[in-house]
């Protein structure tokens, strides 16, 4: 129990020895952040006396003046097409990136292309002109080609006319 009591207490006397050398080294590097914070807002001070450039919150004025004239607006490019290959199909001007989530396809370009069974579909997709259709069904990686590039495509086949279909 004596043996016990006096690791108890050589154990007290470590921490106890440790803490206040913590706190000694807390102190010290404390200081020295305050030595280096004034030798910085010296530095600051010196700086702004001297007139000197080197600081952010020193600008200089822009030399042209004032702008006298914002630049004109472009005008707006309208549908952005570009020709595009599918299987043995070209077609000229084919709308690309309008902003959908999907790619549709008539299906009348549907059957001219011969590209196989369609892949029955429950969706429905609310149109620009705010109408609701349900696809006849989805054409899975369809390859077309975009100048050099040619990418994997799904394209939901809708019964709808397209420019062929009313000429």
């Amino acid at each position: 129990m004596k043996q016990l009591a006096t690791s108890n207490l050589e154990f007290q006397q470590s921490v106890s020895s440790s803490n206040m050398q913590f706190q000694e080294n807390m102190t010290a590097t404390i200081q020295d952040l305050k030595t280096q914070i004034g030798q910085l807002a010296n530095t600051v001070s010196q700086l702004q006396s001297a007139g000197s450039s080197n600081l952010p919150s020193q600008s200089i004025p822009n030399p042209r003046g004032a702008p006298q004239a914002l630049p004109k607006k472009c005008r707006d490019p309208g549908i952005f097409s570009v020709p595009c290959t599918t299987g043995e199909c070209t077609f000229a001007e084919a709308m690309l990136d309008l902003g959908a989530s999907i790619n549709v396809m008539p299906t009348s370009i549907y059957r001219a292309l011969n590209l196989g069974d369609l892949e029955p579909t429950g969706m429905t997709i609310h149109l620009a002109n705010r109408s609701i259709v349900q696809p006849l069904g989805v054409l899975e990686d369809v390859l077309v080609q975009v100048n050099e590039l040619i990418f994997p495509t799904d394209f939901y086949v809708l019964d709808m006319e397209d420019e062929t279909s009313r000429k």
